[in-house]
């Protein structure tokens, strides 16, 4: 008897003695064989040792490790107080969980202003008592810049504002941990309405998602819609499937998603509609709860029509901000044309499973696609499935969860935050095709014990969420090495915390921050920072081209194009950087200067001010008609922004402060009042208004403090006057000159 794999090189004869004993046989490497031998007298034997061949004795010895570990595992599941797919369940949720909260502050690199802007505005309500800046009582929608969009998301914020105040871990993580419950339905969605084995695999799937990883680590809203829509769509299958009384949780989920995000006031109803007309004899056969559920949809509805009575004209002017097809003024052939291009483009392989440039850089994970390439067959076997088992209602219903989610963006452009609803319905049928094919791969291989391909599983598909999460932390700050205002606007976190450290250490140092490096800059200062903000958000030269401010006070932040032509005007000198903040990729981000005028910058100064006070004279046809307008002349933007009707552009001085627009029309007219949209200046707007065969115009004077929620100046006239020309003055009290003024728009008002 052997007690271990023989090693020796060959055979090996032994002589035993004739009387009993015990023999240790040396084989080579310090080893030996004992064998205990029991014969009678006189008794010759020859035994020979051969070694056994590898390949048998490692097939053997897996063979007797992997019994022990079947032994094990099915001795631990006969103990453990769980089924084993509840524990794959929830193991997969924590792996969800885990990989949103981990390095949330690092990934995304970027804390963007729309994520500042949530807690802002929930800051605001409660400053405001329970208001909106506008004075509306629990608002249905916070007005945004230049539309009335958010909702939910902000009154969620409120959570950790009340708890820990501004904190970007806590402001992105409060939507993180909503998202698992998108995760928990649709796991649940499998198993309940689908009772597919391996239906926790969904969870780890959608977490796989790279598009859903990296916005559901942000503090968006688009998200969240995302996550209500999965809600809406789970509950509604609960019902569809004889737990009727789950219709009201379907009614509150699908108003969520509906208020949540602007997307969602036409993906809810169509999905409505679709459920509504293929499930007809069964909602017939329910009426009675379905009566009740229609009192719980109008006490939701009641919040959308105090708005819509409030603001008859916002579903209007947020399609024109948004430049939809709608609005454009084209034939209603080519809007349907173009509708139905970008429909079918969201839902494209081409768009959603390969990586495209069609998305902002900012909306990606570097050279990943928005769904990962390998998922592509799964999906279309699950699509297959849907229309194979189209009277199953189950797979109806997801098959319409995503053909609905398309019909909003497709009136705008498509964008990875408009279709991100897609994700929900999009992994339930990856999932599905994945469990079929295990399904049919599972019938034809050889057999293993369930819970075995189970385990395995779930080690391949979490290893695989730990490696995107390790790939988002370590590759993800250089995906894009574009951290400027078109690119990742990178520096919200990391910027205003230095400039925190500085200000502690030298109290008495006037700091100056560039805001052009990122969208409404001015909102990620206000989340960072208390008024008053220990720094002035100003272009660098804002200062230096002021020959009365004494720059050795002043500490400038800029941008590396704006330190160039510092180093190139003849207006400075002593240029030293005192502080360099790097890019992820290692190259300068934001240099800390200070520096002195020279001996002649007051000339220069003066002359150029000469030069941007001086105004140009142009000609711009609006509605048909050709104005003459007189101007200071701008480096951003062109005159015809100003009344296109368009806030989302945007005309800027090059300097010149104040804005002087006058326009002279070719007939006379009658007006009322002018409406303006300035942004977040601290302006004095002056508006002069001529009457023919009058000498002296009528002034008016409007000091207006306009933010990002609220940036509309309205200046009303006494009475309705007859004009042939005006002249608008809008100046930035809290900057001298130069300063860039921007005004998106002017709307002269009629009776």
């Amino acid at each position: 008897m052997t007690d271990d794999a023989p090693t020796s090189t060959g055979p090996d004869e032994v002589r035993i003695p004739a009387e009993p004993g015990v023999i240790d046989v040396p084989v080579g490497r310090g080893r030996s064989v004992r064998l205990r031998v029991d014969t009678p007298a006189d008794t010759e034997m020859h035994i020979t040792l051969e070694r056994e061949p590898l390949g048998d004795w490692l097939r053997r010895s897996l063979s007797v490790a992997g019994s022990q570990s079947l032994a094990l595992g099915e001795r631990i599941l006969r103990y453990w107080p769980l089924p084993l797919d509840a524990t794959l369940f929830i193991g997969a949720l924590l792996v969800y969980a885990s990989v949103r909260l981990i390095g949330l502050t690092q990934y995304p690199i970027y804390f963007f202003t729309d994520e500042a802007l949530q807690t802002n505005l929930a800051g605001e309500f409660l400053k405001y008592n329970f208001h909106s800046p506008q004075g509306e009582l629990f608002p249905t929608y916070f007005r945004v810049f230049n539309t009335w969009n958010l909702n939910v998301s902000v009154y969620l914020q409120l959570i950790p504002y009340v708890l820990v105040g501004k904190s970007v871990f806590w402001t992105r993580a409060t939507v993180a941990l909503t998202t698992v419950l998108g995760a928990f339905w649709v796991g649940r969605m499998l198993k309940d309405n689908f009772k597919i084995p391996f239906w926790w695999v969904g969870v780890l799937v959608f977490s796989l998602i790279p598009v859903w990883f990296l916005h559901s680590r942000t503090a968006f809203e688009t998200p969240l819609m995302a996550v209500f829509y999965i809600g809406f769509l789970y509950y509604y299958l609960c019902y569809r499937q004889g737990d009727v009384r789950k219709v009201y949780a379907a009614v509150a989920f699908g108003s969520l998603a509906f208020y949540t995000y602007s997307a969602g006031k036409l993906i809810v109803p169509v999905l409505g509609i679709f459920l509504l007309l293929s499930d007809l004899k069964y909602h017939w056969q329910q009426r009675k709860t379905l009566l009740k559920a229609a009192v719980v949809l109008v006490l939701f509805i009641l919040p959308l029509v105090r708005f819509t009575l409030a603001h008859p004209e916002a579903q209007a002017e947020q399609l024109g901000n948004l430049t939809s097809v709608l609005m454009q003024p084209i034939p209603w052939t080519e809007k349907a044309s173009l509708y139905f291009k970008n429909y079918l483009f969201a839902l494209s392989p081409g768009y959603l499973f390969i990586p495209n440039n069609f998305d902002l850089v900012r909306h990606q994970m570097g050279p990943l696609p928005q769904i990962m390439t390998w998922m592509l067959p799964f999906y279309f076997i699950g699509i297959a499935l849907c229309i194979a088992n189209f009277r199953n209602a189950a797979y109806r219903v997801v098959l319409f969860g995503l053909l609905a989610v398309p019909s909003s963006p497709a009136l705008v452009t498509i964008g990875a935050t408009r279709v991100l609803s897609l994700v929900g319905p999009a992994a339930v049928l990856i999932t599905l095709g994945l469990v079929a094919v295990l399904n049919y791969f599972q019938g034809r291989a050889p057999r293993f014990p369930a819970w075995v391909t189970a385990v395995l599983l779930f080690v391949f598909l979490a290893s695989a969420n730990f490696r995107l999460l390790g790939r988002a932390l370590t590759e993800g700050p250089t995906w894009s090495e574009d951290y400027s205002l078109g690119g990742m606007q990178y520096g919200g976190i990391q910027l205003f915390e230095r400039i925190r450290e500085y200000h502690e250490a030298n109290p008495d140092i006037e700091i100056s921050v560039t805001p052009n490096w990122s969208n409404g800059t001015g909102e990620l200062a206000g989340f960072f920072f208390d008024v008053p903000w220990p720094f002035t958000l100003a272009d660098p030269f804002m200062f230096i081209d002021d020959s009365n401010a004494d720059l050795s006070h002043y500490m400038i932040i800029a941008l590396p194009n704006e330190y160039e032509r510092i180093l190139e005007s003849p207006k400075v000198k002593d240029i030293r950087v005192i502080d360099l903040l790097e890019y992820p990729n290692g190259e300068p981000g934001f240099y800390f200067l200070t520096m002195e005028h020279a001996g002649s910058a007051a000339e220069l100064i003066e002359l150029e001010i000469e030069l941007r006070q001086t105004p140009v004279e142009e000609q711009v046809e609006v509605d048909g008609e050709v104005w003459t307008v007189r101007h200071t002349p701008t480096d951003m933007g062109q005159l015809k922004d100003l009344f296109d009707n368009n806030p989302d552009t945007v005309a800027r001085t090059g300097g010149g402060n104040p804005f002087i627009i006058e326009v002279f029309f070719p007939d006379v007219r009658t007006l009322s009042g002018v409406e303006l949209i300035t942004g977040s200046h601290n302006a004095e707007i002056i508006v002069q208004v001529f009457q023919p065969g009058e000498a002296e115009p009528q002034s008016y004077l409007l000091a207006h403090q306009g933010s990002i929620s609220d940036p509309i100046a309205l200046i009303e006239f006494e009475e309705p006057v007859e004009i042939d020309h005006i002249l608008i003055s809008v100046r930035d009290v809290g900057l001298g000159e130069p300063a860039n003024i921007h005004v998106w728009q002017i709307e002269f008002l009629s009776e």
